[in-house]
């Protein structure tokens, strides 16, 4: 019996899953979920108290996956390099597990609770990066709006290069830990600009 249950509740999952990812949360049907699952509407709601549940129970996974992965801290003596890369291979195998989810929440999510799934994690993002500022320049430290503005464009590219995704997780992998070495070693390397003295 339970293992029936079961198996209801991921063919209803699987049915919103298309659904949300097609239509968005919005304009997403409770009716054509129950269709495509093959039963009624009535029969999902043993399952899922309403739409946002059910949504609930599709992207909260994966946003929970990614939080997890931007709040991971190195073992001993894994340098910053082997950190991001470590992250950045477990974020192309979550996406890879979740990509319909993930699209979802990234671009399907207004209306919802998670309509700022974005900012959420962007924000996240921004405070793990201003947790490690010993590691960038001095001219870094304590200046949150580059602190933030660090964060918005790594989340900005990092959706980018995942939404271009042609299925190979090893290219995915490639591109992602590249875009990150990319950033961070420009960062490290470069010495803030001078401001002009016309300015």
């Amino acid at each position: 019996m339970q293992r029936q249950k079961q198996e209801i509740k991921q063919r209803i999952l699987t049915a919103a899953v298309e659904e949300f990812h097609q239509k968005g949360y919005r304009h997403a049907s409770m009716r054509e979920i129950a269709q495509k699952s093959g039963m009624t509407v009535g029969n999902i709601y043993l399952y899922f108290l309403n739409k946002q549940e059910l949504f609930t129970a599709v992207v909260q996974p994966v946003l929970e996956g990614v939080e997890h992965l931007i709040t991971q801290m190195p073992t001993p003596g894994q340098s910053p390099a082997e950190l991001l890369k470590e992250i950045a291979d477990a974020l192309a195998e979550l996406y890879m597990e979740n990509r319909l989810q993930f699209i979802t929440l990234m671009d399907g999510s207004a209306g919802s609770p998670y309509e700022d799934a974005k900012g959420r994690i962007s924000l996240a993002v921004c405070g793990r990066i201003r947790y490690e500022q010993e590691m960038f320049p001095p001219y870094f430290r304590g200046n949150t709006v580059l602190f933030q503005a660090l964060g918005a464009s790594l989340m900005e590219g990092v959706v980018y290069i995942l939404r271009q995704d042609g299925g190979d997780i090893a290219k995915l992998k490639e591109t992602l830990n590249r875009f990150l070495a990319f950033l961070f070693s420009n960062l490290f390397s470069q010495p803030p600009a001078k401001p002009s003295e016309t300015e």
